[in-house]
């Protein structure tokens, strides 16, 4: 797929961390961005914590998506990634974390394929951002599968999550406004749903999670859940949401995992 090979031969060496077919648009969205070459960097900015401060941040990783594509059966769909302290300090200060994005990026088997429910990483915002979202369904899921081990269900779960983000670079909040949606990595994302993940999810393989939809623009139908409007905000994942219902009766229905 040209979604995984754009990735795979993505290069962190420079200090803007683009896809090289979104170059033209982001240079012309310099007002709209920031490229911090390291952790002091980014703390000593006069701006740093200021909660209007939207702009992409290009001195981190990208991350178009979150977990092994190939392998996944739960894909739930996002704007773009966040930012917190944790991203920089995590690129910038600890190897073995930035190490695990860009496997993630090239899609190289990693131990928990979804590195934001491996305990390891759980003092990274991306972990306390999805375990709190998930960790009701994992404690549901331990008591389907019979496990005495919360972490067991976690580490299963986290073989068949991803996440799909619309937009691959991370800001505080998402806009549509400077033509992001023009980025050829959106393109990219955009043909990978309708390519491969809708027609995985209608054969019954796969279910798609769409918690807001207003800009994924999907149609609720058979193993593909559209969040309404009035859920979208909130965009729970606990037992009785949409998303983590649809997630428990996907995997309990499957014989094996």
């Amino acid at each position: 797929m040209k979604l995984l090979k754009a990735w795979a031969s993505f290069k962190s060496t420079n200090s803007l961390h683009m896809l090289p077919e979104d170059v033209s648009v982001l240079d012309k969205l310099k007002k709209q961005r920031t490229d911090f070459k390291s952790w002091e960097e980014y703390i000593n900015d006069p701006n740093f914590g200021a909660p209007k401060d939207t702009k992409l941040h290009l001195g981190l990783i990208p991350q178009p998506f979150t977990g092994n594509l190939k392998t996944a059966s739960i894909f739930i769909l996002q704007l773009n990634p966040g930012i917190g302290p944790s991203d920089y300090y995590g690129e910038y200060k600890i190897p073995k974390f930035k190490r695990a994005l860009l496997d993630n990026l090239k899609q190289k088997p990693l131990d928990y394929p979804y590195i934001f429910l491996n305990p390891q990483f759980s003092w990274h915002g991306g972990y306390k951002y999805w375990h709190s979202k998930l960790n009701g369904v994992i404690e549901n899921l331990r008591s389907y599968w019979n496990y005495r081990s919360y972490a067991k269900a976690q580490r299963r779960l986290a073989g068949q999550l991803a996440t799909i983000e619309l937009v691959p670079y991370h800001s505080s909040s998402f806009s549509e406004k400077g033509g992001l949606l023009k980025l050829e990595s959106v393109t990219l994302m955009k043909n990978y749903l309708n390519e491969v993940l809708i027609p995985k999810a209608k054969k019954g393989k796969a279910i798609i999670i769409s918690t807001r939809n207003a800009t994924w623009r999907l149609r609720s139908e058979i193993n593909v859940i559209v969040y309404p409007p009035g859920h979208a905000q909130g965009a729970h994942l606990t037992p009785d949401s949409y998303g983590g219902k649809a997630i428990l009766d996907f995997l309990k229905c499957k014989k094996t995992v």
